[in-house]
C-alpha cells in the first residue's frame, strides 16, 4: 500500500498504519455526531428531574416557574431604606422579620441612600414599592424645591416611623460649630439623606464649610488622621456609628442650635449621657435637631394591583406594632405615632382608612362603655329605691 494523506483537524497521518487509525477516528467522530443529533431531538431534561432520569417537558417547567414567580411577586413588596448600619435599614429589616406570615405580604429590604434619592428611586426604578425618606425632603418636595419632574402628589406617606437626630462628631480641638467655618467637614455620600439635611442646617446657621463626601468608614479614618475636622451623620439615637466612636480618644459631639429658620422642617432634640455615656458627661446633654423618618409609597390608583398589595401591607404593619416593639427590635419603633401628620404630602388612602376605622371603633367602644356604666348606675339607683320602699 502506498503512502496516503488524510487531513484530520489540520494534521496528517501518512503511513498505512496511520490510515487505519485515522479511519477509526473518523468513524468515531461520525458516530458521535449522529448521537448528538438524536439527543437534540429529545425533550429537554428539566433541572428539577430526579436522579431516576425521567424527562420533563421543558416548556411546562418554565411555565410552572413563571407561575410561581408571579405568585411570589404578588405577595412581596420591596422596601428601599438607608445605607448599611442606618436606622432606616435596621427598621426595614425588623419589618421583614415581624411581618409577612403565610398569607401576608412579604417585605424585602433594599439598601438605599435615603433622602431625595430614595424618592426618585421609588418613582423611577423598576421593582421598588416602598421607601423610607425624610420629612424635610417631603417638605421641600411640596414647595417645589427639589427640581426635576417629581411632584408631591405622586407620593403618599403611610406613617411617620420615628425621629432621626443629626450628629456632628469633631476632633477634640473644635469647641463649637462656628469653629468649623472654612474647614473640611464630611456631609456624607453624594445624594444621601445626611448630605441633604446637613447642607440645609449648616446654611440656616450661617456656617460655611468645605464639604467633603465620604462613607462613614472613610470619614472616620480621615477624622482620626486629622484630614477632616468633623463628620456629620443622621441616625436614630443611639446610633451604632456614634457608639463605635466612643472607643476613639480625642473625639467629641458638638451641639447644634435651633434658630427660628429651622422650625419649619426640623425638631429640637437632645443627645444625653444615657445615649452616649463616653461622649457626654453624666447629667449633661447636647442640643441637636431631628428630622422625621417617613415610610412612603407610590400614590397608586385604587384599582392598581400594587395599590391592593400595599393596602394589605398597611393592615399587617399597623396591626403588628406590638411585635415591632419587642426588645429584639430597634428601640425607635416605640416612637412610631400612627396619627402623626406629615406636612406637605397626602396620606396613603388605606392607611388613612385604617386610622379612621380604628378611631371610630375606639370612640364607639368608649361610648358603649359609658352608656353601660350609666345604665348600671341607673339600675343601681332604681334597685336602691325599691329596697328603700320595702324597708318602709
Amino acid at each position: 500500500m502506498g503512502f496516503n494523506s488524510i487531513g484530520m483537524g489540520g494534521g496528517y497521518l501518512t503511513t498505512a498504519a496511520g490510515f487505519g487509525v485515522s479511519a477509526r477516528i473518523f468513524a468515531a467522530v461520525v458516530f458521535s455526531f449522529a448521537v448528538s443529533l438524536t439527543a437534540s431531538a429529545q425533550p429537554a431534561r428539566s433541572p428539577a428531574a430526579g436522579k431516576s432520569g425521567g424527562n420533563v417537558d421543558a416548556q411546562a417547567f418554565v411555565s410552572r416557574v413563571a407561575s410561581t414567580d408571579d405568585l411570589r411577586n404578588r405577595q412581596s413588596l420591596t422596601l428601599l431604606a438607608g445605607s448599611s448600619g442606618s436606622t432606616a435599614l435596621q427598621m426595614a429589616q425588623d419589618a421583614s422579620i415581624v411581618l409577612g406570615g403565610a398569607d401576608d405580604v412579604r417585605v424585602l429590604p433594599i439598601v438605599g441612600k435615603g433622602g431625595p434619592q430614595n424618592i426618585s428611586d421609588l418613582l423611577y426604578l423598576k421593582g421598588i414599592d416602598l421607601a423610607i425618606t425624610q420629612s424635610d425632603v417631603l417638605a421641600a418636595l411640596s414647595r417645589g424645591e427639589l427640581g426635576g419632574d417629581i411632584k408631591s402628589e405622586q407620593i403618599a406617606y403611610i406613617a411617620k416611623l420615628c425621629n432621626e437626630e443629626l450628629h456632628v462628631v469633631a476632633r477634640g480641638d473644635i469647641g463649637d460649630l462656628g469653629e468649623l467655618t472654612g474647614r473640611a467637614v464630611n456631609f456624607g455620600e453624594q445624594g444621601s439623606g445626611t448630605q441633604f439635611s446637613a447642607r440645609r442646617v449648616f446654611a440656616a446657621l450661617g456656617i460655611e464649610v468645605r464639604e467633603v463626601n465620604l462613607s462613614h468608614a472613610d470619614a472616620m479614618e480621615r477624622l482620626q488622621r486629622g484630614e477632616i475636622s468633623a463628620h456629620v451623620f443622621l441616625g436614630g439615637k443611639p446610633t451604632p456609628d456614634a457608639l463605635a466612636m466612643e472607643r476613639i480618644e480625642g473625639l467629641r459631639l458638638l451641639p447644634i442650635a435651633y434658630p427660628p429658620s429651622l422650625e419649619a422642617d426640623y425638631l429640637p432634640a437632645k443627645l444625653t449621657h444615657a445615649d452616649y455615656p463616653d461622649l457626654i458627661g453624666e447629667g449633661q446633654s447636647i442640643d441637636t435637631v431631628a428630622v422625621g423618618a417617613v415610610l412612603t409609597v407610590v400614590n397608586w390608583p385604587a384599582k392598581h394591583e400594587r395599590y391592593q398589595l400595599s393596602a394589605r401591607f398597611v393592615e399587617d404593619l399597623f396591626g403588628n406594632l406590638k411585635g415591632l416593639r419587642e426588645p429584639a427590635r430597634h428601640a425607635k419603633w416605640h416612637e412610631m405615632n400612627l396619627p402623626a401628620p406629615v406636612p406637605g404630602i397626602v396620606q396613603f388612602r388605606p392607611a388613612k382608612a385604617w386610622l379612621e376605622r380604628e378611631v371610630t371603633g375606639a370612640r364607639s367602644k368608649a361610648s358603649a362603655t359609658q352608656s353601660s356604666s350609666r345604665q348600671s348606675e341607673l339600675t343601681s339607683r332604681s334597685s336602691g329605691g325599691e329596697a328603700e320602699k320595702r324597708l318602709r
